[in-house]
């Protein structure tokens, strides 16, 4: 069944899977540890999530049959839900995000490279199970300003998740972002174009972690032939991105990791066996 939430006000869309989940935590750790055993991946200290981006989508496909099914299905309902020319779609891209230490969070973004773009909660619980979507263009607009600088210095709650812009004579009716609930199995499609990010993590124990998967999803065509504005996409999930490991933040940031994975096996006495610039284009 399909949950239509209204924000900012644009659309969410919710569905729900009631499949296994404690296998795709197991595979997320599984990713993870080999993203660890090569790139020291989980001794970098990053605010941002321990993200495995390099999943490629046929592999997931075969391994998760049943969940690549919903994920697609639940897509392709709501391009017939919003009565789309050409409502057929096929994901372009899959990863894994985990946060175990506190104030891990996610910098306000959008998707540029996808059309839909989804939120898979496997495993988070209040109070980290809070997605934030934000009103404006994805950084340097004057909410942008005022919603990161909730965020970053903890000032946001998840009870006060809907924040109103603030006037002189005390806030309007102007909504800068929302923070939106979801629980494990719950996954959420909204159109790629719109501002997200993900708080700060406040573990509950010692053992309490964030998992989740995002997905973005491409039409196959769009446009009409008649009117010059026909495309036709094939997948292509051959090609490998130029990085070894694509934290989403340029060349520079992978740089900086390779230098502290180089400094932390120095200090335990073993060689990297790493030579020259990771930027091939210097």
């Amino acid at each position: 069944m399909i949950g239509i939430q209204e924000i900012l006000p644009i659309k969410l869309y919710r569905f729900h899977y009631e499949g296994d989940l404690d296998s795709v935590i197991d595979y997320v750790f599984e990713l993870t540890h080999q993203q660890h055993e090569e790139w020291g991946l989980l001794n970098v200290k990053d605010p941002n999530p321990f993200s495995v981006m390099n999943i490629v989508t046929p592999d997931f496909m075969k391994r998760f049959p049943e969940l690549f099914k919903f994920m697609l299905d639940s897509v392709h309902e709501v391009t017939e839900y919003e009565k789309w020319q050409h409502p057929e779609m096929f994901m372009s891209q899959i990863w894994t995000n985990l946060q175990r230490f506190p104030d891990q969070g996610h910098t306000r973004h959008t998707h540029p490279n996808a059309v839909w773009s989804s939120l898979f909660n496997v495993y988070g619980h209040e109070p980290n199970h809070v997605t934030i979507f934000h009103s404006g263009t994805p950084s340097g607009d004057e909410d942008a300003a005022y919603s990161q600088h909730h965020y970053t210095n903890k000032r946001f709650h998840p009870e006060a998740a809907r924040m109103l812009q603030m006037s002189p004579e005390g806030p309007t009716d102007r909504v800068n972002f929302e923070g939106v609930t979801h629980k494990p199995g719950d996954f959420i499609v909204f159109r790629s174009f719109i501002p997200h990010s993900v708080p700060p993590f406040q573990p509950q124990n010692v053992q309490d972690m964030r998992i989740t998967m995002s997905a973005n999803f491409w039409p196959y065509q769009s446009g009409r032939s008649d009117r010059a504005t026909w495309l036709r996409v094939i997948p292509d999930y051959e090609t490998i991105p130029p990085s070894g490991m694509d934290r989403g933040t340029g060349w520079e940031d992978d740089k900086r990791i390779e230098r502290e994975r180089q400094e932390l096996m120095e200090r335990e006495g073993r060689e990297t066996g790493t030579q020259g610039n990771t930027n091939p284009s210097e």
